[in-house]
């Protein structure tokens, strides 16, 4: 049987799907339209030469924002963090080196622009969609575990991985459990891709969050989608200032 109105189909590895990737190399193309936006508006802000509480103003409102919808399901490539601090040397028109990563968010102590951290505001969100936005996410790693543990290799496994070689990324429900659970560094020391340094801080901050959060739920980590999370209005900015 010939289907020649099918002569020009191709068959590609990832697909676009309300604004996410999804196929075994959506990791490479996930995130390549948000940082081009990133970037280039950061490269407008240089290009306009206003003064840098201008500068800071327009990094928090328009650049800042822009990868916010992919990391409600994503985190951001290992790279990113050297990226967000070329970004903000650029915006507050510092020569490299002049401050510590942790000394852009300081500046406002001294009178200087309040700066947004695009790095934690997307760890933040990844963290509220695992919490309170899709509660569900539980019960599709159960499905996955049972899946691998009949069709995988057992080194694949015991990476925590869940997915075959041909795919290069995690899935999106790993992605929410790594984030509900803290961001622990021990479930994403074996992907090469991620930066090193920058899992050991979230995982610390994760830790004293989810630490928090037990405290004030009777000594138990709320489960997704509890009252704890929908009913707390405060979990949010919470989350943000603790980060």
């Amino acid at each position: 049987m010939q289907f020649p109105e099918w002569k020009e189909f191709q068959v590609e590895p990832a697909a676009k799907l309300l604004g996410f990737f999804i196929g075994p190399a959506m990791g490479k193309f996930n995130w390549c339209g948000p940082l081009s936006k990133f970037s280039n508006r950061v490269k407008d802000i240089k290009s306009a030469s206003a003064s840098i509480s201008v500068n800071a103003y327009d990094f928090n409102s328009r650049v800042a924002p822009v990868l916010g919808y992919q990391a409600q399901l994503l985190p951001l490539p290992g790279g990113f963090a050297f990226t967000e601090r070329i970004a903000l040397t650029t915006v507050l028109r510092a020569p490299n080196n002049t401050f510590r990563h942790g000394d852009f968010f300081q500046l406002n102590e001294f009178r200087g622009p309040k700066m947004r951290s695009p790095l934690l505001a997307s760890a933040s969100a990844l963290f509220r969609t695992a919490s309170r936005t899709i509660a569900t996410w539980p019960q599709w790693v159960v499905q996955m575990q049972k899946a691998a543990h009949e069709h995988l290799p057992l080194e694949t496994r015991r990476q925590g991985k869940l997915y075959p070689k041909c795919w290069d990324s995690y899935s999106y429900v790993q992605n929410l459990r790594w984030a509900y659970e803290g961001f622990p560094e021990s479930s994403r020391r074996a992907d090469p891709d991620q930066n090193q340094l920058l899992l050991q801080k979230l995982s610390v901050a994760g830790l004293a969050i989810r630490e928090k959060y037990a405290a004030a739920n009777a000594g138990a980590v709320p489960p997704p989608g509890s009252e704890f999370f929908i009913k707390n209005l405060l979990c949010k900015k919470r989350h943000m200032k603790e980060r």
